[in-house]
């Protein structure tokens, strides 16, 4: 869902190959890893970069990443009033006075940009 909202968001977006399978990092050298595939069986990762002890972790590619329940939501967001269109297919189009009411369907999300009176 993190994605989602950096690429509309002001500004660009900061990215690294792997984070829409779930890829972690952390101190150099571990901020740039090979990337993970669905198609290939790794070991569990089991060091940490500086030594220290840490518990053994899956390698594998995050298929559930960007969603946060498996339900129909409810969303109510206050907007300004005008029209608004649903940004990723384009192809709602709403009158909005003050409160936009949708359904969020699992596994999915939404973006909305003004674009007009």
């Amino acid at each position: 869902m993190i994605l989602v909202q950096q690429f509309p968001y002001i500004g660009a977006p900061h990215i690294w190959n792997g984070d829409e399978v779930g890829m972690w990092g952390a101190d150099d050298p571990d901020q740039r890893k090979p990337r993970v595939w669905g198609d290939m069986e790794y070991e569990d990762e089991t060091t940490h970069p500086f030594g220290l002890p840490r518990q053994p972790h899956a390698v594998a590619p995050d298929k559930g990443l960007f969603n946060t329940s498996e339900d129909l939501q409810d969303v109510v967001v206050e907007l300004e009033p005008g029209t608004w269109t649903e940004q990723l297919d384009g192809s709602r189009v709403l009158q909005v006075d003050g409160e936009l009411r949708l359904e969020l369907l699992p596994l999915g999300a939404s973006v909305w940009l003004r674009t007009g009176d």
